[in-house]
């Protein structure tokens, strides 16, 4: 399905676009419709993602991408380096001579880094200075639709689809894992909500409890294989009891696409998970999963659930207050905090709730199989 606007507004000779999405993994998941509808739009055009290293893995994964561009040193607190970098990436991008940006950030100081680009069609959010084309921010949408209406409300058809990405040859890596051909695999990953300049610990439940489902899971459902996934940072890896029936392994997109299952938190890679079409139960605290959890197609089985308590200062951890570090009610540093001191949003979720969630998805599953 498609969806026309009424006003068609033009953009002539259009043949090389920018998507400028730096951070992070999840973002980098949300705006693949986006993408998609950009390429339906310009069907000869080249798309091209400029990103930070952090998400460097992501982008072969990305439909209707041909590359990327690394923005180099872009969250690197040494000020030198940063500036270094800025140089040098408006420096190949003014000699790529792109001739649109899709913008996916808020901030008016990286708006101004494509004015100086020289691009000269730059479509984002309004109130973002320095843009020639812009849409309302409307924080209440699914942040997948709202790149889209960046698109809409500026002429351009948009494709009515969920977020996607290719999946990969996953072959060789269950047999690395020792898997049998048929073998169901449930991935948990416990840990995630970090990123480059942003510590939301707030968003993780206690590890405590992912252990005590992993028991639940192993008596109930012996049949599957269990990995927990360890985070990327020294700091997130972690021991599994001998009590439990798990392998672990480090996070990477090839590993969770050898998932038939998956469990976590709000977090980059319950998004990957979810795009790759894998089923999930995710657990929501200080986050909206009105805008952010994995969604269910209209016309297929239920395969996404979510546990969310919604304590009454939930969510706290919205699109105003994610933008606003100056706010010292929920910033502390570059640390989100719980402004109530309780962490209520994730200590009040029980494990045997999100047990029953998964049951439930294993219940619809079962339905159409």
């Amino acid at each position: 399905m498609i969806c026309i606007p009424k006003l068609k507004k033009l953009f002539y000779n259009v043949n090389k676009i920018l998507i400028f999405k730096l951070c992070c993994f999840g973002d980098s998941v949300f705006i693949t419709p986006a993408v998609s509808s950009l390429k339906y739009n310009f069907p000869d055009s080249e798309i091209t993602f400029a990103h930070a290293d952090w998400i460097s893995p992501m982008i072969s994964f990305i439909p209707d991408i041909e590359r990327g561009i690394l923005f180099e040193n872009v969250y690197d607190k040494n000020i030198f380096r940063k500036i270094s970098g800025t140089l040098k990436f408006i420096k190949m991008v003014r000699k790529e001579k792109f001739d649109m940006v899709f913008y996916g950030h808020r901030s008016s100081l990286l708006s101004f880094v494509l004015m100086l680009c020289g691009v000269r069609y730059r479509l984002g959010y309004e109130g973002t200075k320095y843009l020639t084309h812009t849409s309302v921010f409307i924080s209440s949408l699914p942040e997948y639709e709202r790149y889209q209406r960046i698109l809409f409300d500026n002429g351009l058809t948009t494709l009515r689809s969920l977020p996607k990405l290719k999946k990969p040859d996953i072959g060789a890596y269950r047999k690395k894992m020792e898997l049998n051909p048929g073998q169901k695999v449930l991935g948990i990953f416990p840990k995630g909500g970090n990123n480059p300049g942003t510590e939301m610990d707030i968003k993780k439940l206690e590890f405590e409890k992912y252990i005590e489902l992993a028991k639940m899971i192993n008596s109930e459902f012996p049949e599957l294989k269990i990995i927990f996934f360890e985070g990327i940072r020294l700091d997130e890896k972690f021991k599994l009891p001998d009590e439990i029936k798990a392998m672990k392994e480090t996070i990477k997109n090839e590993l969770i696409a050898c998932c038939d299952y998956f469990i976590s938190g709000d977090t980059g890679s319950l998004h990957i998970a979810a795009a790759m079409e894998i089923p999930t139960v995710s657990i929501f605290g200080p986050s909206d999963p009105r805008i952010l959890a994995p969604v269910n197609s209209d016309n297929s089985v239920k395969k996404h659930f979510y546990v969310w308590k919604k304590p009454e200062c939930s969510p706290c951890y919205t699109p105003e207050t994610a933008i606003d570090k100056t706010n010292r009610k929920y910033w502390k540093n570059n640390t989100f905090i719980c402004h109530t001191g309780t962490h209520k949003c994730m200590k009040s979720v029980f494990t045997d709730e999100i047990f029953n969630e998964f049951e439930k998805l294993m219940e619809a599953i079962k339905q159409v199989n």
